[in-house]
């Protein structure tokens, strides 16, 4: 949202409060009161609404994406090597994209990791200083004896704020992790301090500005790892509509 945007809306709610409160004073309420509760919800709303779409276009602005084709190289029937599919997954990497993609083998086959690059918002106010951080992870465990893979993932927050209150300074420091597959989750992040500056870190760099947001969208990176573990004939150990559904 621009400043212009948001002193504009400050405006309209502050004519709604001044128009309205002495009309209810006044004896007339009916009035006064849908130009107070009507338009000061009505900028809310218009100020949420805009808020979350213009920090959603700010979250994804700039992060690529891969798209890898539905082309069969393999099939079930005869799958590909599993040295042959890590070699594959490992040449989806490029530096434009916000994630990862590492293997190693081991004793039963192979393990592919897949991390989401740093996306964090640090923010300064006069009287706020925080910091969060979005994780998110997969493992992907390759077994090359039946062409088979089983994968999970985990989705997490790392937060701090400082708060300058009549009673000092008070901090809060959390962190979660969860694991568990999911289907078309979006984890997203805004923040918005007028008189600061809200810096985001992400896989493209740093910037600054009065608000700021990050996203991680899991789906972005499931779609192209299983989508090439596929072509090349490897299956989850049960493969139905189910399955897919948490492959993307």
């Amino acid at each position: 949202m621009s400043k212009g945007l948001y002193r504009t809306l400050f405006l309209l709610g502050a004519a709604c409060a001044v128009v309205g409160f002495p009309l209810i004073v006044m004896g007339r309420e009916a009035l006064g009161l849908t130009i107070f509760v009507g338009g000061l919800g009505t900028v809310v709303v218009i100020f949420g609404a805009t808020t979350i779409v213009q920090g959603l276009r700010s979250a994804f602005r700039g992060q690529s994406r891969l798209l890898v084709p539905d082309a069969p190289v393999a099939t079930p029937d005869h799958p590909s090597q599993v040295d042959q599919v890590v070699s594959a997954l490992e040449a989806l990497n490029s530096p434009d994209l916000p994630y990862e993609i590492t293997a190693e083998r081991d004793a039963s086959g192979a393990v592919v990791s897949a991390r989401w690059r740093t996306e964090e918002l640090r923010w300064q106010g006069l009287f706020t200083k925080g910091q969060e951080r979005l994780l998110w992870r997969m493992r992907v465990a390759l077994d090359p004896a039946r062409a088979r893979y089983r994968f999970t993932e985990w989705s997490g927050t790392a937060k701090r704020d400082l708060s300058l209150t009549p009673g000092g300074v008070s901090g809060v420091a959390a962190g979660t992790w969860h694991k568990g597959k999911t289907a078309g989750q979006l984890s997203f992040r805004f923040v918005m301090v007028p008189g600061g500056d809200v810096t985001v870190t992400t896989p493209e760099g740093p910037r600054t500005s009065f608000e700021g947001a990050v996203a991680i969208r899991p789906r972005d990176v499931k779609i192209p790892v299983f989508r090439t573990l596929r072509n090349h004939g490897w299956r989850p150990p049960h493969d139905w509509w189910g399955a897919r559904w948490f492959e993307g």
